[in-house]
């Protein structure tokens, strides 16, 4: 399967996401942040290939999810497999990260 890259989704930050946390059950998340990883052992050459980054989601408050691999779509970007980890939880929802690298 082949993903959006770091620009696509950065320029897909906030609320317009769904995950599908069961067959069942269809949360309205938002992402938070889509950040670039430093290249392992430094700066990759110009054109050395892509670089890895990180996605931040939250989910509504009080709904929590466990590490797993989800479904999530947004209109922009369409429907892809993701595997996200717990991060931390807060009276704003629980945020879940996924790397790609």
């Amino acid at each position: 399967m082949s993903y959006p890259d770091h620009d696509a989704f950065s320029r897909h930050c906030g609320p317009g996401w769904t995950l599908r946390a069961d067959a069942a059950r269809t949360l309205d998340v938002q992402l938070l942040a889509a950040e670039a990883l430093p290249a392992p052992g430094g700066p990759a050459p110009a054109g050395g290939g892509a670089q890895g980054f990180s996605l931040v989601f939250q989910t509504p408050p009080g709904e929590a999810i466990s590490q797993g691999t989800y479904e999530f779509a947004h209109e922009g970007l369409g429907r892809m497999q993701i595997f996200v980890v717990p991060i931390g939880a807060d009276d704003e929802g629980m945020r879940i990260q996924a790397i790609f690298t």
